[in-house]
């Protein structure tokens, strides 16, 4: 696409200044290896991924591997040319859902098995009925306005799982409203996994 095609999401600073987001679906050239070993170390200074043995772990999928397999599900979010925040997702089967819900499956363990799944051809997004929603995260300063919100709902859509059921662990306060607002813009059954 051209770049006048694409949309931009612009904000006014206090100072009248324009600022400019742009999301790595709609841009996939501002992604390559180096930038997703940066995300890798936004996700993990932000998560503690390496303190839990019940959070996916930041070296537990390549970047070749994520966009071989799961392309769209990472959506980082740039202001003007910085990386600032992104989301991620997981498309899997109701099964494997339920599986995570019930306690059955740990993160780590449901991303495993779905990346199997996917490796050995016995899943791709026209099998998927369920999404999970792995991770969100936006910097300070770059809050409440929709970013994070935008970047999944994309993604979502790009993978193009029509009426999936959402599902996701809540870490933060933050998270868990995140999760409803995008409930409430997008009209999909949303589940919470319970402690």
């Amino acid at each position: 696409r051209r770049t006048d095609e694409r949309r931009h999401r612009h904000h006014r600073s206090s100072h009248g200044r324009e600022m400019m987001y742009q999301f790595s679906n709609e841009y996939p050239e501002l992604m390559n290896e180096e930038r997703f070993e940066e995300y890798k170390k936004l996700v993990e200074d932000f998560f503690h991924t390496h303190n839990s043995s019940d959070q996916i772990k930041i070296d537990a999928i390549t970047f070749k591997e994520d966009k071989k397999l799961f392309p769209y599900t990472l959506n980082v979010i740039f202001h003007n040319g910085e990386m600032i925040g992104g989301t991620d997702i997981l498309p899997c089967t109701k099964k494997q859902m339920e599986k995570f819900l019930n306690h059955q499956l740990s993160e780590p363990e449901l991303l495993e098995e779905v990346k199997n799944d996917f490796k050995n051809g016995r899943l791709d997004y026209s099998k998927c009925d369920a999404i999970y929603l792995v991770s969100a995260l936006v910097k300070p300063g770059h809050r409440r306005k929709g970013l994070a919100l935008k970047a999944r709902m994309d993604s979502i859509e790009k993978t193009g799982i029509k009426n999936p059921v959402l599902f996701y662990w809540a870490y933060t306060e933050d998270g868990r409203k995140l999760n409803e607002k995008l409930a409430e813009q997008t009209d999909l059954k949303i589940l919470c996994r319970g402690d």
